[in-house]
Formats: structure tokens, C-alpha cells, sequence
């Protein structure tokens, strides 16, 4: 008789298959992503001015990383200290110095997360990530966040890190997390 406390090891961890199946899915998603419209709204009006600042991501990818820079950070669309163009702005200058391969990578990103179809796909959202309202939007990243899927878990924790990381990197944000760089201790040698 066996005991119930007794259960394979492969009962608790994802075998080599099904960790192929779900690699597979993830690829394939996002391949299909990178295929699909993203519905640039604002793109056009962005041409003018921004566009030619842009070192790394299209007008429509550089709207996709300020609307998640407003929800990730809180910050304002513009105005304040930082606005959400100034944070996507120095994520698109921070992505320009990267590898050609996570550039490719987070390219691929930014079209499945703004991709209509993968928002329905996934969510049974009927709008990309740029055409939601800002609630819509707040959920979406929710969505992505707290997904079952490993692959959409891994690309918001992206987004989120380099949101995170370039704008308190910059002084401006110092004074809202209530970090005073002129008072710190000193080292001494």
C-alpha cells in the first residue's frame, strides 16, 4: 500500500514535453504578434515632433511604452516632474543600446501586447492596448501579470523592469520616493 503523502516527481514538476508545449505556444504567439495591426492611434500626430528623437522603437511601439509607463508607474501623460513621455522616452533610448536580440525580442513584445487579436485571443478584450481606456488598460497589465501563461508573466515583468528601472535611475524621480542624493552619508576611503 502506498501512502498519499508519496507522489512522483513528475507529478509537481512540468516535464520536459509539457515545458516544450508551453516554450512552443509562447514563440508561436508572438511570432503571429509581430504580424498583426496594433491600431496606432496617435501614431500619426507623433510623427511630427517625438518621431525623430526615437532611437529604438516606432511611433507606434514609443505610445505602447508611455501607456504602460502611465499604468505601471503613475505617472501623467505629461506635465510633473516626469510625464509617461519622458519614461517611454528614455525606455526607447535605454532599448537602443541593447542587444539586436533582445531588441528583436522586446519589438515583438511591444506588438503582441498592443496586437487587437491577442487581446481577444487571450482576454476576450475587442481592443488593443492603445485603444483601451485607462481602466481597460490597468486590467489588461493585470491580465498579463497574473497570467496562468509563463511567457505573458515574463513580458510584463520585462515591461515592468525597464519602466521601473529608467525612470527612478533619473534624479527627477528622486523627490517622489523621497530620496535626497545631497544628504546621503559619505564613504570615506
Amino acid at each position: 500500500m502506498s501512502s498519499s503523502l508519496e507522489r512522483p516527481v513528475a507529478a509537481t514538476a512540468p516535464d520536459r514535453r509539457r515545458f516544450l508545449k508551453r516554450s512552443a505556444f509562447g514563440v508561436a504567439a508572438l511570432s503571429v504578434g509581430g504580424c498583426l495591426p496594433g491600431g496606432p492611434a496617435g501614431a500619426d500626430d507623433l510623427r511630427a515632433g517625438i518621431a525623430q528623437q526615437l532611437r529604438f522603437s516606432s511611433p507606434t511601439e514609443f505610445l505602447v511604452l508611455q501607456a504602460a509607463a502611465e499604468q505601471i508607474l503613475d505617472l501623467p501623460p505629461t506635465g510633473g516632474p516626469m510625464a509617461s513621455a519622458d519614461a517611454a522616452m528614455r525606455m526607447d533610448h535605454y532599448l537602443a543600446g541593447a542587444d539586436q536580440e533582445v531588441q528583436d525580442q522586446f519589438h515583438q513584445l511591444l506588438s503582441v501586447f498592443n496586437s487587437g487579436l491577442a487581446a481577444f485571443f487571450f482576454d476576450l478584450r475587442f481592443s488593443s492596448f492603445l485603444g483601451m481606456s485607462t481602466k481597460d488598460r490597468a486590467d489588461y497589465l493585470q491580465d498579463w501579470m497574473e497570467s496562468p501563461i509563463a511567457f505573458r508573466r515574463t513580458a510584463f515583468v520585462a515591461l515592468k523592469r525597464i519602466a521601473a528601472s529608467t525612470y527612478y535611475a533619473h534624479p527627477v524621480s528622486w523627490k517622489a520616493i523621497g530620496y535626497d542624493a545631497d544628504h546621503t552619508p559619505q564613504v570615506r576611503p
